[in-house]
């Protein structure tokens, strides 16, 4: 009878160990998938991921992949850090994602799941995202790469809209999204006789306007990498959408280019952009940002030699180093000084 006592202690000790550690585990998996594109029309498939917790989290060597884990998957290069509170996307050429719905799967280095989600059929050019940040629910919508998920918001009419307002005084009737739909709201068109010349103020808004030549830039190289990246920084201080933005390069044999999937890059952002292994040749070669315009949106930068353990990053200084201290989605660290020998006597 004390033996069977005594063993029931040890199974519950037991259960009670393991119920802790799976809890520990959860509590430590702060970085999770926080939107992804299944099916483009054009472009690449594309996944970003959202870390949720208050510290960094070195995410080297996890893997992107479907519910059939052992296709070509995307593996994250190794000293990658995702900071707290940062959005980081991985883009891939190859179809991994299918569009009759699928299980996109974020693997630890060991192959342990740290996060999934399984969808029915994709919607075209929509990303599936949670709502908000790494929220529990998922909403099919207008891709926000690289941005902040929000809940949709309640129905305005924008400035370019030419849309009356309630009353030429700006009453607090205007900004009602009751108005949206209602028939009875057209005759407002021409209940307006009275409008003061401030109302025509509203339309000189511009706060979508281009950036200008320079807010954009290449701040940093992995050619040596499977899968190979770029990380792209918005200096200036608006917000810029890269949809429809291409990565070209010129070597001396060939050019080509790829095309940057849909996102939006916040003032002070950082967008890591990565490619299927032979865009970027390891012998070095010559990159700049195009916009939809084909017009240049970045300096062009000529990247030497880099192997798998060394990336070619822009310092604070605004000169180009050859570096072993990768820095995806965050300020380049500087290198170590150069140990100088003191003269002999």
């Amino acid at each position: 009878m004390r033996r069977l006592a005594t063993f029931g202690i040890i199974i519950a000790l037991l259960g009670l160990a393991a119920a802790t550690h799976t809890t520990a585990r959860a509590g430590e998996r702060t970085v999770q998938i926080n939107e992804f594109m299944p099916d483009p029309s054009a472009g690449e498939e594309w996944a970003e991921l959202y870390n949720n917790g208050s510290s960094p989290v070195d995410i080297g060597g996890w893997q992107i992949d479907d519910e059939s884990i052992g296709k070509p998957g995307v593996v994250i290069a190794q000293g990658t850090t995702i900071a707290p509170g940062a959005h980081m996307t991985f883009a891939w050429a190859a179809n991994i994602l299918n569009k009759a719905g699928d299980t996109i799967q974020l693997l630890g280095p060991a192959g342990d799941a740290i996060d999934s989600h399984t969808y029915g059929e994709a919607q075209s050019d929509l990303s599936l995202a949670r709502i908000p940040d790494g929220g529990v629910d998922w909403l099919w919508g207008e891709p926000t790469m690289g941005g902040a998920n929000s809940p949709a918001p309640t129905a305005t009419i924008s400035a370019s809209d030419e849309a009356p307002t309630e009353t030429a005084t700006g009453s607090a009737d205007v900004g009602t999204p009751t108005a949206e739909g209602t028939p009875a709201t057209s005759p407002t068109r021409t209940s307006t006789p009275t409008a003061t010349p401030t109302n025509t103020t509203t339309h000189t808004a511009t706060p979508t306007a281009p950036p200008s030549f320079g807010s954009i830039r290449i701040n940093e190289i992995a050619a040596g990498t499977d899968p190979e990246w770029i990380e792209i920084y918005n200096s200036g201080d608006r917000a810029v959408s890269l949809d429809g933005w291409r990565v070209v390069r010129v070597s001396e044999s060939s050019g080509t280019s790829r095309s940057i999937s849909a996102t939006v890059i916040g003032p002070g952002e950082f967008v890591v952009v990565s490619f299927a292994k032979g865009f970027l040749p390891n012998d070095g070669a010559t990159i700049v940002v195009h916009d939809g315009a084909e017009s240049p949106m970045s300096d062009s930068i000529s990247y030497p030699a880099l192997d798998a353990t060394h990336v070619y990053a822009l310092q604070e200084s605004g000169i180009w180093e050859v570096t072993d201290l990768w820095s995806q989605g965050e300020q380049n660290p500087p290198p170590p000084p150069t140990a100088t020998s003191s003269p002999s006597p």
